[in-house]
Order: C-alpha cells, then structure tokens, then sequence
C-alpha cells in the first residue's frame, strides 16, 4: 500500500482507508480510484467532503442503473427466462433502496453529523447491490431462481 499512498493525496488515502478498512465492501483501491476520478476531490478539505462526493457518485450511478434495469424490464429484455427477470427485478429494487436512503444520508454527510451511521448506510447499500450482480454470476446462477 506504500507505492499506492505515495502517489496520491494523504488526506485521500486516509479517508479511504477509515472507510475501506472496516468495509468488506469496499476497498482502498476501489474508494480511491472513484473519488481521484471526480475533481471535486482535488479540492477537499476533508472526510466530509469526500463524504459528499461519494454520496453524489453513488446516486448518480443507482440512479442510472436503476433507468437502465427499468428500460430492460419494460421493454421485455428480460425475456423468456422467470429466473433473469426475477434477478433484475431483485436489482430494481435494491437500487430503488439505495435512492430511497440517498436523501437522509445526504442530510448527514452535509450536515457534519452522524457520518459512521452514514458509512454504515452506504455499505449496506453497496452490499445490497453487490448481492444483487453476484446473483448474474456463474457460481450463483441459482440465486434468484430460488425465490420461485
């Protein structure tokens, strides 16, 4: 992790590293490569910023995908298949949850309060959604099947 920390900003890699190192979620890596890729990282004075950030980052992105498996499942990209669309429904609303928490952990971040709550919230929503792709993976093509 030295050559990582050396080529970037400390208070980065020590935020991602607070949040990341009590995460089986996220990891450092993971944590710095998205925050590094939105400038307004460059210009954070601290935890809370980044806090904002990411907050941002992660709306914008279940927001996104959340459209997408909204347009799939309209459309009937679903196909044939009882297990992909309950899969993708499964995602739906596992993004739907992250949205739906967005504006209280918004509320916290901003405000400078309650931020392992807000941690807390975000790495739950992160698992959700993780449990939700896995669930597309080979090793777990039964995952939504069993729900039937």
């Amino acid at each position: 992790m030295a050559s990582l920390a050396a080529g970037i900003d400390s208070a980065l890699y020590g935020a991602c590293k607070t949040v990341a190192g009590n995460s089986g979620v996220v990891s450092i890596t993971f944590c710095i490569d998205t925050l590094s890729s939105d400038n307004r990282s460059h210009d954070a004075a601290g935890f809370k910023d980044y806090a904002v950030v990411t907050v941002d980052l992660i709306t914008a992105n279940a927001t996104s995908t959340k459209s997408k498996i909204d347009g799939i499942l309209q459309n009937g990209g679903a196909g044939d298949g009882d297990a992909k669309r309950r899969c993708l429904q499964s995602c739906q609303a596992a993004y739907a949850g992250v949205l739906q928490a967005q504006p209280g952990i918004v509320a916290d971040v901003q405000g400078g309060r309650r931020l392992p709550e807000a941690i807390s919230a975000l790495e739950k929503s992160a698992s959700a959604v993780k449990e939700c792709e896995n669930g597309f993976g080979k090793s777990n093509k039964f995952l939504c099947q069993r729900e039937a």
